[in-house]
């Protein structure tokens, strides 16, 4: 076996030592991802809506990030960021939008953004909230069954003050193809906590299906209002079948 000469030896480890140091200097100037303010997006108590935010991503690394795909999880929206590729020291911005309409009490979301950082492929930004509602409407919708023109039927909902303030309910507005009365003719005040029952009588005017939406008023800045939907059989001046709510 032939021993390999000086020179060559010298050679190989030279090679091997600038490849070594060429991987070094490239992954020293990737990209690095960094979330202003951290990966937690915090919206605190709210009101039931939309909530809107701006998250800023970025590149604290030395080289250049390109960031692959920015992909919301279910329940909320996500702009595409508004620079992909980022060079050192520069800033992406990402438009949000969490749906909070329907929600009550602590909700979280979640966007996934990946990116060419060689350390953290993939980075989850989580959005939280606690949604807050100054009232409650249970059931909330105003069914009406069986229906008869001109016979009117009573229908029973009750509304709950779950904020931290007195409320005041006012009489309700109705806007239904139907005539539509209710128990409640004067502003009542309830307590955090309390409770009121609100009784909707409704008279079918028409043959045909009853719908349309009573609007609850209140002395709530966040909630105002809340519309309930109404719905009925179809009307036949010897009754209906019972409807359906989804």
């Amino acid at each position: 076996m032939k021993r390999m000469r000086l020179p060559a030896m010298f050679a190989t480890a030279f090679a091997a030592l600038a490849l070594i140091t060429v991987s070094a200097t490239a992954q020293q100037k990737a990209g690095k991802i960094e979330i202003v303010n951290g990966t937690t997006y915090d919206w605190g108590n709210v009101a039931p809506g939309d909530l809107k935010a701006t998250i800023e991503v970025k590149n604290t690394g030395e080289g250049v990030l390109n960031v692959k795909e920015v992909r919301p999880g279910c329940g909320c929206t996500a702009a595409p960021i508004d620079k992909n590729v980022l060079n050192p020291g520069e800033v992406g911005k990402i438009s949000v939008t969490l749906r909070a309409s329907t929600s009550t009490g602590p909700l979280q979301k979640s966007i996934t953004v990946t990116s060419d950082d060689p350390q953290t492929p993939v980075t989850i930004i989580y959005l939280k909230a606690n949604v807050k509602r100054p009232f409650r409407v249970d059931p909330d919708w105003i069914s009406v069954l069986n229906g008869k023109l001109g016979v009117e039927s009573a229908v029973t909902v009750n509304i709950q003050n779950t904020g931290d303030e007195a409320l005041t309910i006012f009489p309700p507005e109705a806007n239904v193809t139907a005539t539509v009365r209710f128990d409640l003719t004067a502003p009542k005040n309830l307590k955090p906590g309390e409770s009121t029952p609100l009784t909707v009588f409704v008279t079918p005017t028409k043959v045909g299906p009853i719908a349309g939406q009573v609007k609850i008023k209140t002395s709530s800045k966040e909630m105002p209002e809340k519309a309930v939907d109404v719905v009925g059989s179809d009307v036949t001046e010897g009754g209906g079948n019972a409807p359906t709510h989804n």
